[in-house]
């Protein structure tokens, strides 16, 4: 299971707290597109309240439109300047790696 993984840093804690909001926004759009269960099954975030960052899991293709509409709905409201958004770092992305193969691993 590759992870791949894409962080949206804020500089201003009034639009990181607004970005949580969105979050829910983004679900429930991308649920309009691959169905309520896909969106639950597929689609993975995490958040830093200290560092404002928002970690966003699109291995997988509603992922991937969960990411895009969120992109779309942070630069309809704030502008392209209030964020930043780039793969995450190695160490963020193995930290997610491991959570997920603990989480997700066979139960025997």
């Amino acid at each position: 299971m590759t992870t791949k993984l894409y962080a949206i840093s804020f500089d201003c804690r009034d639009f990181y707290q607004e970005a949580l909001e969105l979050i829910k926004t983004a679900r429930i759009a991308t649920s309009v597109v691959h169905g309520h269960a896909a969106v639950r099954l597929d689609t993975l975030n995490w958040y830093d309240d200290q560092t404002m960052r928002l970690l966003i899991d699109s291995s997988t293709r509603v992922g991937r439109t969960m990411m895009r509409i969120l992109t779309a709905l942070l630069d309809s409201m704030f502008g392209d300047n209030c964020f930043t958004i780039c793969q995450a770092n190695e160490c963020e992305t193995l930290r997610v790696d491991l959570w997920k193969r603990s989480r997700f691993a066979p139960r025997v």
